[in-house]
């Protein structure tokens, strides 16, 4: 079985400490576009630094076991807590994955069980794939020899790639405020402050 699991994690320096999920975008939030996107999972973790302030969205909550190693401690914590056998995991910070990219992800685990990595502008995207938990004990012989690098997790684990049709945006992250503010002049989907 799979499950979502947007990773919040990090202390959003280059947001000047906001929290991206809360973003204003389309018309609600970050938060509200990804669980759209999610829609036809059964259900979707939220991977945090710590819970507080993210309980009053009313999701499942997974805090980092491993604090401030980035998203392989994330995603190390949601693999280790989740019942399911997999995850599709997006970083927060990107908005426009959509639920036609989540079916071309979902669609290909179901195909081959295997980890499956997202590639958009002929790069792989390992915030944007599907991580099996037969992954743990690699993630977790990665942070104990302090190697936090995701792209090495692709390096040691099988997995297969998808190449997302018609929808590179996808991958676009917004990581600082200079990129939510060009987000909102281009698209008008925010608020502006």
């Amino acid at each position: 079985m799979l499950a979502g699991c947007i990773l919040t994690g990090g202390k959003n320096r280059r947001m000047g400490g906001l929290k991206k999920l809360f973003l204003p975008f389309g018309s609600g939030t970050f938060l509200t576009e990804l669980l759209k996107a999610f829609a036809s999972l059964e259900t979707v973790y939220l991977s945090v630094e710590k819970k507080e302030p993210y309980e009053k969205t009313g999701m499942l909550l997974v805090e980092d076991e491993y604090k401030e190693i980035g998203p392989l401690g994330g995603l190390y914590s949601s693999l280790h807590f989740a019942k399911e056998e997999a995850l599709l995991v997006v970083a927060c910070d990107m908005p426009f994955v959509d639920q036609r990219v989540v079916l071309q992800l979902s669609e290909a685990w179901e195909k081959y069980h295997t980890s499956i990595v997202a590639v958009a502008e002929e790069k792989v995207q390992p915030l944007l794939a599907v991580y099996e938990k037969k992954t743990l004990p690699v993630i977790k012989e990665q942070i104990e020899n302090e190697n936090y690098k995701m792209m090495e997790l692709l390096n040691r684990i099988d997995y297969k790639t998808v190449v997302l049709r018609d929808s590179h945006r996808a991958v676009q992250n917004i990581n600082s405020k200079k990129d939510y503010i060009r987000l909102i002049r281009n698209d008008g989907k925010g608020n502006g402050k």
